[in-house]
């Protein structure tokens, strides 16, 4: 009698207590073979593997009583998998023929029915349809909400660092990315992007006997001082490899760092990713698209089609960008501490609406923005037209208006075109993505239709300390480039030319009022808080004469702008 430990492998979860798969005391690279009673095509046991695999557990043997001899034990050996029984039926069909238990013409009958029904095509787990079952096993795959290292809330979150702790997973990973690569990809070294994919590439490299390095994220200010570690000689081709992709910010980066123009890919999240990089002239290696590993979990019941879908709409609804190409990044670059005329920083946009503020702006000669807080839909007309010369854009806010109408819009999209400005829809959303859609686009007022400009909060994370609020907003509108122009500020955030500053509550005599509006005169916003265009309301609209105020609001912005300019070009 031989005493060894045994497990109990469930067919599903339970939805109390440990919720494990695997019950009983095991450790990561523990033994495991499989008992069955029959084995026809393997299925079971396959799957029964591969859930053990996903474990930390190495599976090499499975025991049966009887192999019926439909595919079976091939299927197994494809899976690396050696299949030991007590019976085959051949030899049970035999023995009953020989003891006259069945006649001939049974015997007959029952073996052409085993040679003309083998499971074998139909049985054999794919390679990566296994991989996406245990990472799933495993919790790799993860439904819900969740915040993205870009801001971005996600019905779909998937982390592939649990892969280092299951050697057997990662493994099999690692043999079947290579595959991809192996002689299509000429390279002399690996880089894993910092720091998720060290292992994937630690592991590759191992495997293969290549030569591995790591990039660092920033320079230590200590010791050697490399933001390479490893043994690179410039000219040596990378092979450039990362666990899960977004919108290959991270990918792009590190190719940069290391001179490399293919990237080795788990898992794409086709938010754009893929286009983003061929844009900057890199090849991607992909494993396993998000489609098709939803696919797999659907076809396996472990998600339902409802899911399935609803995480297909936000990636197709949410597509990731890298704000510039390495032609634009360098061009902006040298730019970026400049200040520039208008028509030259309209130049500059690929963002329409940018541009054609921009353009608005210069050939005007104006950057004042009317805040008009009128609560009538006839102030608020005439303001448009009176002022409309003297601005490049008009700030409303249309839900205090007491009798909005859809006419009321047209009639101002129409002085829009005749004096030239853009208008500007002050909402500060700030709802989850789906209300926020609904509220733009839907609803009573459709702002989407008539307004060129509206505002959003970028809200950050918890644990964001007040000092980081500016960069996370400033990643935000990079990564959004071709949809964000800008931020409502009260100071600088960014050099970047492409990008407007928009400061409101200028004024050029009080100082505030008793519901706590703070003033700044039209000067200091452009030349102390770096303000591109400057928003002010009541010093037009509570004005005895708003045309003459709104005049010279118009130049005193245009021409402290001018003035900076000016100032600049003398100091360098």
């Amino acid at each position: 009698m031989h005493r060894v430990p045994m497990l109990l492998k469930r067919k599903e979860a339970k939805s109390y207590g440990t919720k494990k798969m695997v019950e009983g005391v095991f450790v990561n690279g523990d033994r495991c073979v499989i008992v069955e009673d029959v084995v026809t095509s393997g299925g079971s046991v396959l799957e029964t593997a591969a859930c053990l695999k996903s474990e930390g557990l190495v599976v090499t043997d499975v025991i049966t009583i009887l192999d019926r001899g439909q595919g079976g034990q091939k299927n197994l050996e494809n899976q690396g998998i050696t299949l030991h029984s007590v019976l085959s039926i051949r030899s049970v069909i035999a023995a009953l023929l020989e003891s006259a238990k069945i006649t001939s013409e049974q015997a007959e009958t029952s073996l052409n029915f085993i040679e003309t029904n083998q499971l074998i095509s139909n049985s054999v787990i794919d390679p990566i349809e296994d991989i996406v079952l245990r990472l799933h096993d495993i919790g790799s795959f993860r439904f819900g909400s969740f915040k993205l290292s870009n801001g971005m809330i996600t019905p779909i979150y998937i982390d592939l660092r649990l892969v280092i702790s299951h050697p057997s997973l990662m493994s099999d990973i690692c043999k079947q990315m290579y595959k991809l690569v192996e002689g299509v990809v000429q390279f002399d070294i690996l880089c894993g992007v910092p720091y998720a994919a060290l292992h994937l590439a630690t592991c590759i490299a191992n495997d293969h006997g290549l030569n591995n390095v790591l990039l660092r994220k920033v320079v230590k200010q200590y010791g050697t001082g490399k933001l390479i570690e490893g043994v690179y000689k410039e000219g040596q081709k990378c092979l450039v490899v990362e666990d899960v992709m977004v919108s290959g910010q991270g990918i792009y980066e590190s190719c940069e760092g290391v001179e490399a123009t293919d990237v080795l890919l788990v898992l794409d999240r086709e938010q754009n990713g893929e286009r983003n990089l061929k844009k900057q002239g890199i090849r991607l290696h992909c494993l396993i698209r998000v489609s098709e590993a939803l696919d797999i979990l659907l076809k396996h019941k472990r998600i339902d089609a409802e899911l399935s879908n609803e995480v297909m709409r936000f990636l197709k609804a949410n597509p990731a960008n890298i704000p510039f190409t390495k032609a634009e990044d360098h061009q902006r670059t040298s730019q970026i501490n400049k200040l520039l005329p208008f028509d030259e920083r309209a130049a500059l946009c690929s963002n329409p609406v940018s541009k054609k503020l921009f353009t608005i702006m210069h050939k005007k000669h104006t950057n004042l923005c009317l805040s008009a807080d009128v609560t009538t839909v006839d102030m608020l007309l005439k303001l448009a037209d009176q002022v409309g010369p003297h601005i490049c854009m008009l700030k409303t806010h249309v839900d205090i208006l007491e009798d909005f109408t859809t006419s009321a819009v047209t009639q101002l999209v129409e002085l829009s075109q005749k004096h030239n400005f853009v208008i500007f829809e002050d909402r500060k959303f700030s709802d989850i993505g789906s209300t926020v859609k609904q509220q733009y686009a839907g609803g009573l007022y459709k702002i989407a239709d008539w307004s060129e400009v509206t505002t959003a909060h970028s809200i950050p994370g918890p644990g964001i300390v007040q000092a980081l609020q500016a960069v996370t907003t400033v990643n935000m509108a990079r990564e959004y480039s071709d949809f964000v122009i800008g931020f409502i500020s009260q100071s600088k955030l960014t050099s970047d030319p492409t990008l407007l500053h928009m400061t409101p509550g200028v004024k050029n005599t009080d100082k505030g009022d008793n519901l706590g509006q703070q003033y700044v005169n039209a000067a200091d916003a452009v030349t102390l808080r770096g303000a591109d265009i400057i928003i002010v309301g009541r010093g037009i609209t509570q004005a005895a004469d708003p045309v003459a105020a709104a005049n010279e609001y118009k130049n005193l912005g245009y021409e402290s702008y001018e003035n900076l300019r000016t100032q600049q070009k003398s100091d360098e």
